[in-house]
């Protein structure tokens, strides 16, 4: 039914995996989700999952460090989920209808893989606001930021680990500016629950390295990226937006 393995990073959250219970009430199976620790502490403190997923422990120092260590293990379809996803959903006549199950997910994320595949691409992302209202039957050619990332089998890049956090950007606008292609599917989002503890990325996210990282984005990829002015922490994206229809026509 999957072409894909489910790759899961995450960091000193064992008392409660949010989307592993998603993925569970799907009645996704075992061999085909794993969770990747960085400790020993979590290796331990997560084998509660062990029924849910395979526990995987690897060396990480940060998120992005957590991520090439997935994209190193496997040599297939990746979809690579945040820890926090409650739910996926698609637009489906301007309502965001949940998927509720394994056959569902996998018809959703098996089309988005052979849709990359297809049109020369190298990963694709969702739609990043979980809200209707901004949402199109649309996929666009530009930089995707996701808490859903799928990498076609063959990716064979990695993240930048000088990028502590908008490392998901910086990919993106790497494979955009060496004349590469990367697909957002705007008819599928996330309703995830970012927590407030202090492990994922929370102290990152709560430092001031989103302004740093931001200033060495846009220098890095200056007809790609912009500083927000009004938020010095985050980036636009100014390239143009091609958007697909999917009924077959195009959008601009």
């Amino acid at each position: 039914m999957e072409n894909y393995i489910i790759a899961i990073p995450s960091y000193n959250r064992p008392e409660r995996q949010i989307t592993l219970e998603y993925l569970e009430s799907l009645n996704i199976p075992k061999d085909i989700i794993f969770t990747f620790v960085q400790t020993q502490d979590d290796f331990e403190a997560y084998q509660k999952y062990a029924g849910v997923s395979n526990i995987i422990q690897a060396r990480a120092n940060s998120v992005t460090e957590a991520r090439n260590n997935i994209l190193r293990h496997f040599d297939c379809n990746v979809l690579m989920l945040d820890d926090d996803i409650r739910r996926i959903s698609i637009l489906r006549e301007g309502k965001l209808v949940p998927v509720e199950s394994r056959e569902m997910f996998a018809r959703i994320i098996n089309r988005c893989f052979d849709h990359t595949k297809r049109n020369g691409g190298k990963l694709f992302g969702i739609y990043p606001v979980y809200n209707e209202y901004f949402m199109s039957p649309t996929i666009s050619t530009k930089v995707t930021v996701n808490t859903v990332i799928g990498f076609a089998e063959g990716f064979d890049m990695k993240f930048d680990e000088r990028y502590k956090t908008k490392e998901d950007i910086e990919l993106c606008s790497r494979i955009l500016h060496n004349g590469g292609r990367v697909f957002r599917h705007n008819y599928v989002a996330v309703d995830a629950k970012h927590r407030t503890n202090s492990g994922g990325c929370y102290k990152t996210w709560h430092s001031d390295e989103n302004e740093k990282v931001v200033k060495r984005l846009c220098i890095a990829y200056p007809e790609i990226l912009a500083p927000q002015s009004k938020n010095t922490q985050e980036v636009r994206v100014i390239i143009k937006d091609k958007k697909i229809s999917l009924a077959g026509g195009k959008k601009r």
